[in-house]
């Protein structure tokens, strides 16, 4: 599982803080134009989906571990 944004498409409840999230004081979007998560072993346990791996910010590369939600689709599952 590989999720990548893209630093400057952060939106904010306060859109005029939305700027200074994206400066060098925090994402840095400029020189760091994409944040990523790679997700390691995705285990089902009921509805919520523990998934395990890293997220890189800026010039860092932390683990981390996100929960997921399963719902049923008309296709099969989605995460």
């Amino acid at each position: 599982l590989v999720i990548e944004a893209e630093a400057r498409s952060i939106r904010l409840s306060i859109p005029s803080q939305e700027e200074r999230v994206r400066g060098p004081a925090w994402f840095d979007a400029a020189r760091f134009p994409v944040m990523r998560f790679e997700g390691a072993d995705v285990l089902r346990e009921g509805e919520t989906v523990p998934v395990p791996g890293t997220l890189a910010l800026r010039d860092r590369t932390l683990p981390v571990t996100g929960t997921a939600l399963l719902r049923a689709a008309a296709d099969g599952l989605t995460l």
